[in-house]
């Protein structure tokens, strides 16, 4: 496929495109993928989404990215989703990252996760919060953990709330310790409970 060119590439209508196999897509060089236009990468299936190697996914733009439907970005597999680099993530929404699986952001790296926008943030359901892996809780910045709703912190788990360095812990206001549960609570170290709010 890479033979006919990035420019008979960027030619292709919808029924062309589509009849592409994931693996043609996973074939694309640079060059060639990076020839698609907006219209074409939004009209790619979920099958062919999943084709798309962890490079090309890295090469497309913020607002490429952001073009992508939620249908698009529930079919990224994990090695696709650890892939995304700060520009990708800046290119998503708040309602698109609400769209991603837990296990799509049990996948982001620390690094991926500290990159993230307060109102991105702001945007993870309880459901993905629950998701979060204790290394990915302990790299958040002290401006999303400021950034928490009162829903999102009620959905960590008793096992995660270990996880918060003291320095975040220092960021939760008496609103956020407030809307905690009993198991939370008592899920504090000492040291967690000495750096609470007044």
């Amino acid at each position: 496929i890479n033979a006919i060119g990035p420019a008979t590439l960027a030619s292709l209508d919808a029924t062309r495109l589509g009849a592409l196999a994931a693996s043609q897509i996973a074939g694309l060089t640079a060059t060639n993928f990076s020839a698609l236009t907006e219209t074409q990468v939004a009209g790619l299936s979920a099958t062919q989404i999943q084709g798309v190697s962890a490079a090309n996914i890295r090469s497309l733009s913020a607002t490429d990215f952001g073009e992508l439907t939620a249908t698009q970005l529930v079919a990224l597999t994990a090695g696709q989703v650890g892939a995304l680099t700060s520009t990708n993530l800046f290119g998503l929404s708040s309602t698109q990252f609400a769209t991603l699986a837990a296990t799509q952001i049990a996948g982001l790296t620390a690094s991926q996760l500290s990159a993230l926008e307060p109102t991105q943030f702001e945007a993870f359901t309880a459901t993905q919060i629950a998701a979060l892996p204790g290394a990915q809780i302990a790299a958040l910045s002290t401006t999303l953990i400021g950034s928490l709703t009162t829903t999102q912190v009620a959905a960590f788990a008793a096992t995660q709330i270990p996880k918060l360095t003291v320095t975040q812990v220092r960021q939760l206001s008496t609103t956020l310790v407030a809307a905690m549960s009993p198991a939370q609570v008592n899920a504090f170290t000492a040291l967690q409970i000495q750096n609470l709010p007044a």
